[in-house]
């Protein structure tokens, strides 16, 4: 093949390349993959087109085949640091920590000050309990962020340092930090929630239950709603009350728990929270507590309630 017919394959390959990488801008992953693979038909070897397979793939939720894909394209060019954060990315979907913090270093060698590769390396770490070093991520993020005000990355990074921060015991610190997002983000539900998991874990129930009452009212969509009910309920019986135990059990029945996605981020709160009270609520409180979140993941059925609502109703402090 002479020289010229070369130029013109590898010319006709990175076209097919682009008009993929337009499609998958679309969200037509189909015709993308597609689109790839012409590009990959022509010039086998191409980074990018193996780069774009992985994206396709990854998006189509087929994170294993994604990672062979981008392996192919590391090793057709090891200086591509995007590569290696997309598999740093299908990695960390499969739970394969360790193999994701090792890609997104990889990404980090090559592109050096990358915010958005801290910040998965200070999320994967935090997923191996490693928080100290998750900390140290966040910390680098915003400094690289420094001049970019209250943006949503800024945000985030602030939002999972404090949460860092929580899962140390460092719980003032944590609380400061919360309010700090909350100052240049009020419409964080998160830091709501969790700032008032980490009174709870001071043992502070009033200030629990005060930051889920203040938290916005259109922040309330009905499944975030139900959970600060229960949360304010859990904290207020683990202060001797049980007054909102009523309150709860009917805005969770109104919620529709079954409807809500398994594994809901918000359920992780309920637990957290519930388990932290646990030495603070007599047994009635424990067994009612314990129904109510259960309800709310969805173990067991809302008509469980039933019995709650109106004992409670009925009883001493309703």
């Amino acid at each position: 093949m002479t020289v010229e017919r070369c130029e013109f394959m590898r010319k006709e390959a990175r076209l097919w390349c682009e008009k993929a990488n337009r499609l998958l801008a679309s969200d037509k992953l189909q015709e993308a993959l597609e689109a790839y693979r012409e590009a990959l038909a022509i010039e086998p070897d191409l980074p990018e087109a193996h780069d774009g397979v992985g994206n396709v793939l990854y998006d189509m939720g087929q994170y294993q085949p994604a990672i062979e894909s981008f392996a192919r394209a590391v090793q057709t060019k090891p200086g591509f640091p995007e590569a290696y954060k997309n598999m740093g990315d299908a990695l960390f979907k499969l739970r394969r920590y360790e193999d994701a913090l090792a890609a997104y270093r990889r990404a980090g060698a090559l592109r050096p000050g990358d915010e958005d590769i801290h910040f998965n390396m200070g999320v994967t770490l935090g997923m191996m309990a490693r928080y100290k070093e998750a900390m140290v991520e966040y910390d680098i993020v915003l400094s690289l962020l420094d001049d970019e005000g209250a943006s949503q990355d800024v945000v985030d990074a602030a939002l999972n340092r404090a949460l860092v921060l929580l899962h140390l015991g460092r719980f003032e610190e944590s609380i400061l930090a919360f309010d700090a997002v909350l100052a240049a983000r009020p419409d964080c539900t998160p830091a709501y929630l969790n700032k008032a998991e980490a009174q709870l874990c001071m043992f502070d129930f009033e200030s629990a239950i005060d930051t889920l009452t203040t938290m916005p009212e259109e922040l309330h969509f009905p499944s975030s709603r139900a959970v600060a009910a229960v949360l304010r309920a859990i904290a207020g019986a683990a202060g001797g009350g049980r007054g909102g135990l009523a309150e709860a059990g009917e805005v969770a029945r109104a919620a529709e728990p079954a409807q809500i996605e398994p594994g809901y981020w918000l359920f992780g709160e309920l637990e957290a929270f519930l388990l932290k009270a646990r030495s603070r609520l007599d047994e009635p409180a424990w067994q009612a507590c314990r129904l109510l979140v259960d309800v709310m993941k969805g173990e067991r059925p809302a008509a469980a309630l039933d019995a709650l609502c109106s004992e409670t109703c009925a009883g001493p402090g309703a």
